[in-house]
C-alpha cells in the first residue's frame, strides 16, 4: 500500500500527515500519542486495507506547526483540530484509529459526533486519563508556575539520530525499529548539524485542567457506533475497575487483550492488524 505526505492549512496552521490507500476504503482519522506523531502507524496501516487511513500530526508535534503562545494546549483542542482535519477533507462520515492520545481523542469525538462515526479502533486507551474535581485548582496551579519557563528550555541536543533514539527508548518501552517510526519524523537538524526534537516544549507540561470521570463515563455513553478495543498486558496501567467502568459505558464495545507493550501497534502490527480486521468482519 503506498503513502503519501501532505499538509493541511486549517484554523490558521498547518497540519501534517501521512495518507495511506488515498480514495478507497473507509475514511480513517488516525490519532497519535502523547509525543509521537504519525509514523507511529507506518507499520499498522498498510495492514488495514479496507481503510483509507488519513493520519495527522497534532499540533506541536512532527511536522506540525506549533499553537500560538497565548494558546494553551488542551484535550478539547485536539479534539477541535481532528474533527477539523475531517470537515476540511470533506468527511460526513468516518472512521476513528487512535493509540494512546489519539485513542482518548477518539473516544471523546466518538461520543461528541456519534451519528458522524462508523466505527473506532483503539489501542491502549478508552476515554483520557480523568482527575476529581477537588484536584483542579491545583492543577491549574501547576500549569500556571511552569509555563513561566517551561516554554523556553532549550531542548536536548543530540550528535546523531542514533543518540536521539537511545534517549527515547530510555523512556519508553519498545523495539528499537519502532521508536525509529516516530523519532525519526520528531527530530529536525540545527546548524551546527545537531539533532533535537520539533515538539512543542509546552507537552511537557501538565494540562491545564482534566475531565472528570464522570465527565468521560458521559462522553462514553454517547458513542453509538461499533468500538474496538485491544488493550496489551503491558500496557499503561489503568486500573482494573476504572476500565471496566468504561468499557460497560460503551454501548457495542469489543475488548482483545494480547501480549505487548505500549506501543505494541509498531512493535507487533500484525497481531493488532489480526484483531481489527477480525472486529471490521463482524460489523461489515
Amino acid at each position: 500500500m503506498s503513502v503519501k505526505e501532505t499538509t493541511f492549512e486549517i484554523n490558521g496552521q498547518i497540519i501534517a500527515a501521512k495518507i495511506w490507500n488515498e480514495n478507497r476504503g473507509t475514511p480513517t482519522l488516525a490519532l497519535h500519542g502523547w509525543l509521537d506523531n504519525a509514523g507511529t502507524f507506518d507499520r499498522l496501516a498498510p495492514l488495514l486495507k479496507t481503510s483509507h487511513i488519513v493520519a495527522i500530526d497534532f499540533p506541536g508535534h512532527g511536522f506540525s506547526s506549533h499553537k500560538p503562545m497565548a494558546c494553551p494546549i488542551h484535550l478539547i483542542d485536539m479534539v477541535i483540530d481532528s474533527v477539523s482535519v475531517a470537515n476540511h477533507l470533506g468527511w460526513d462520515s468516518f472512521a476513528l484509529l487512535g493509540h494512546s492520545l489519539g485513542a482518548c481523542i477518539a473516544s471523546l469525538i466518538a461520543g461528541a459526533i456519534p451519528s458522524r462515526i462508523q466505527y473506532s479502533l483503539l489501542v491502549d486507551a478508552l476515554g483520557p486519563l480523568s482527575r476529581a474535581a477537588q484536584i483542579a485548582p491545583s492543577q491549574l496551579g501547576v500549569y500556571l508556575e511552569q509555563m513561566v519557563t517551561i516554554p523556553f528550555k532549550s531542548a536536548p541536543q543530540y550528535s546523531s539520530v542514533q543518540d536521539a533514539l537511545n534517549a527515547r527508548l530510555k523512556v519508553n518501552a519498545m523495539k528499537a525499529q519502532s521508536c525509529a517510526h516516530i523519532v525519526e519524523r520528531g527530530l529536525k537538524q540545527l546548524d551546527n548539524q545537531q539533532w533535537t526534537w520539533r515538539t512543542d516544549p509546552r507537552l511537557l507540561m501538565p494540562l491545564p485542567t482534566s475531565l472528570t470521570e464522570e465527565q468521560v463515563l458521559a462522553f462514553l455513553s454517547k458513542i453509538s457506533s461499533p468500538l474496538c478495543l485491544v488493550r496489551p498486558f503491558n500496557g499503561y496501567p489503568f486500573p482494573d475497575d476504572l476500565m471496566q467502568g468504561r468499557v460497560n459505558a460503551v454501548a457495542h464495545a469489543k475488548i482483545m487483550t494480547i501480549p505487548g507493550e505500549h506501543h505494541v501497534h509498531l512493535d507487533d502490527s500484525q497481531q493488532v492488524a489480526e484483531c481489527f480486521n477480525r472486529f471490521l468482519g463482524t460489523i461489515s
